[in-house]
């Protein structure tokens, strides 16, 4: 599936010494599966599907090396198709944290105050560049007057992997006061 996320842990901690408490939440899920290909709108194998293009894995286009090294799931892949969700974005880790004070009485009052920080380690939560390959707009599609077999120049992605769109909620502290009579 493309939502699949097998891997996830979560930790808790609470701590209380007196009208103190501490508590913690740690959460971290593995990365959403993808696979290698090419961007919405590119219909490389003619299906007249635009969104679903697997790319052939070719370590002999140039720059396709570098993205062998830094990513393990196309380099087990070269020299053929790229298999569905073979690769994974990066894991996401989120960290909770809140130190609440109370309810002390004082006279009639009881007292409470609460700081919270939220998502303190902070992953980088994007959608991300899936595309193995772009097409090479600086040269020109050819056609074999012989047997009819089309060649699109290509180019390997320079960002593949990389955020296109930043999702993350960002880092946050809460501070709050209550008074009750």
């Amino acid at each position: 599936s493309d939502f699949d996320v097998p891997h996830s842990v979560s930790a808790g901690a609470l701590l209380r010494a007196g009208p103190l408490t501490l508590t913690g939440l740690y959460r971290y899920r593995s990365g959403t599966p993808f696979t290698p290909g090419f961007r919405a709108g590119v219909d490389a194998n003619g299906d007249g599907s635009p969104w679903n293009d697997v790319a052939f894995v070719d370590d002999t286009v140039t720059g396709v090396g570098a993205l062998l090294a830094a990513w393990e799931c196309l380099k087990v892949q070269a020299g053929r198709f790229a298999e569905r969700n073979s690769c994974r974005d990066p894991g996401v880790h989120t960290l909770d944290v809140r130190l609440s004070l109370g309810p002390v009485r004082i006279n009639q009052l009881e007292i409470a105050l609460d700081a919270a920080g939220l998502n303190l380690v902070e992953s980088d939560e994007a959608v991300r560049d899936h595309a193995l390959y772009l097409v090479d707009g600086g040269r020109s599609i050819s056609t074999d007057p012989l047997t009819g077999t089309v060649s699109v120049p290509l180019t390997v992605n320079p960002n593949f992997g990389q955020p296109l769109v930043r999702r993350s909620p960002g880092r946050m502290i809460r501070l709050g006061f209550r008074v009750t009579y």
